[in-house]
Parts: C-alpha cells; sequence; structure tokens
C-alpha cells in the first residue's frame, strides 16, 4: 500500500478494534476518524473488512488482522499482540486509543514501550451480570478490561453513568466524559402537522443494562406511541418475548442504513 507522505512533527495515532461486527464502536470510530483526521497522522488495526473498507476510502492507512470467529476468536487478540510493538515502531505511534473488553490488553505493551494509551469505554463493566457459572469467558473479559484500565493514560467515557464505573479506578484527572454522538445526522425539523401517532426509534445493542426493557415497560402504557427497536445483542430474546404481548413495539433488528427505519 502506497502512503501519502507524513507531515513532520504530527501526532501519530493508532486506533484499534477488533470486533467482528459492525455497531456502536466502528460507528464511533468512523466518527472519531473524521474529527482527527486533520490533525493527525491516522492509523487504523482493526479485523473488520467494512470499517476497513469505509477508512481506506477516507484515505486513513488500515491495518487488517485475520477475522477468527468462533472458537478461534481469543486469536484476534493473539495476533494483535503480536503485531502491535512492530506497529509502534514501523509507523512510529505516539498514541493508541483502544475499544472493547479484550482489547483492553494491549494497554500494556503500548505503556511498556512509551506510548500512550487513551481507553474509550463505551459501557460499563457489566461484571454483576456474569458470574464463573453463567457465560465465565464474558465475566474473564470483563475483570481483565477492569484491571488494566488502571495502565492507562487517559479513559474516556461516553455518558456520566459509565465514568461512574470507572472513578472508583483512577483519579478525577485520569478520566472524562465526553457524551457519545451520531455523525452525519440531519437537522430536526418538526413536522408541518401533528402526525396522528408518536413514532419513537431506539438504535441499541441489546443488552439488559442498556435499559430497553424500560422501554418497553413505557410502550405497555403508551398505546398511542410506535416504538421501533433497532439492534442486536445477547438480550434480544428476552426483550422480544417481554414485547410479545405489547402491539406497538416492534424488533427491526441490526441496519446499516437508519434513513430507511
Amino acid at each position: 500500500m502506497t502512503r501519502p507522505e507524513r507531515e513532520v512533527g504530527r501526532r501519530r495515532v493508532l486506533l484499534i478494534d477488533l470486533g467482528a461486527s459492525f455497531g456502536g464502536v466502528e460507528t464511533y470510530l468512523l466518527g472519531l476518524a473524521g474529527l482527527l483526521a486533520q490533525d493527525v497522522d491516522l492509523y487504523v488495526l482493526c479485523v473488520l473488512p467494512e470499517l476497513r473498507d469505509r477508512l481506506t476510502a477516507r484515505g486513513v492507512t488500515v491495518i487488517q488482522l485475520p477475522l477468527f470467529s468462533g472458537i478461534l476468536k481469543p486469536l484476534r487478540f493473539v495476533t494483535a499482540l503480536a503485531v502491535l510493538p512492530l506497529l509502534l515502531l514501523r509507523y512510529r505511534i505516539d498514541t493508541v486509543q483502544l475499544n472493547g473488553f479484550l482489547e483492553s490488553l494491549l494497554i500494556l505493551p503500548a505503556r511498556l514501550l512509551g506510548r500512550r494509551a487513551v481507553y474509550t469505554r463505551h459501557g460499563p463493566f457489566e461484571i454483576e451480570l456474569y458470574s464463573w457459572l453463567h457465560q465465565p469467558h464474558k465475566l474473564v473479559a470483563r475483570k481483565v478490561a477492569r484491571w488494566c484500565v488502571r495502565f492507562t493514560t487517559h479513559v474516556v467515557c461516553v455518558s456520566q453513568s459509565v465514568a461512574e464505573s470507572v472513578q472508583a479506578l483512577l483519579p478525577p484527572a485520569r478520566y472524562s466524559v465526553i457524551s457519545n454522538w451520531v455523525s452525519d445526522q440531519r437537522p430536526f425539523q418538526p413536522p408541518a402537522e401533528q402526525a396522528a401517532r408518536t413514532q419513537v426509534v431506539c438504535v441499541s445493542r441489546l443488552e439488559h443494562y442498556k435499559g430497553v426493557h424500560l422501554l418497553i415497560d413505557a410502550a405497555r402504557r403508551l398505546p398511542q406511541v410506535d416504538v421501533t427497536i433497532v439492534g442486536d445483542g445477547s438480550d434480544r430474546a428476552s426483550l422480544e418475548e417481554k414485547a410479545a404481548d405489547v402491539g406497538n413495539v416492534r424488533f427491526a433488528g441490526f441496519q446499516r442504513n437508519l434513513q430507511a427505519v
């Protein structure tokens, strides 16, 4: 891959995402890349072809790892641990930005090599949701992230509630709240006339802590409101069961184009 000449003195930032499906973290990275592109030399380490294609189209240098899945999923992180030092040295990276639970393991080699490590927490650690008997692999990933976060240069929390899960681990100077945003969002235009029914669209990963079950409870009490839930996740089946008797709630699943919902 040919790369344009880099300006001398510009900071070099490596964004890392090892997620295998396109969701909130990937949307966040696209927006972050748009914000940073004019001020830093940007590199991305990822496994998802769609994220690679979107970022490459924006002129970002992308290093793609194999998309291991199923029982081979841990190889994503093993491979990333192996190649990260090489990338830091080859591209003379100054700052590493990480997302996800097991990606937090990469904080340690980045810090040992003298790089800044900025970790974005997109949600609480959720340790209380799992046990050694119930999905122990998820419990381990969350415990690893909670331990590794102590070694970061700085943590970005996408909401105040996320910050509450970090404040017990770090002093205030080492974490910040920068609220999540939706890029390319069209300005709100009130309808010319009042619609007969109110339309509510919820876009979320379907996990219990997101609180989508509370929206379903509200819809049950507001039959004049139509609710569309966009997204997927481990809690989807239980949410659909909860909404089975609520006629004004529908599930649209994962959608790449929200304008079509």
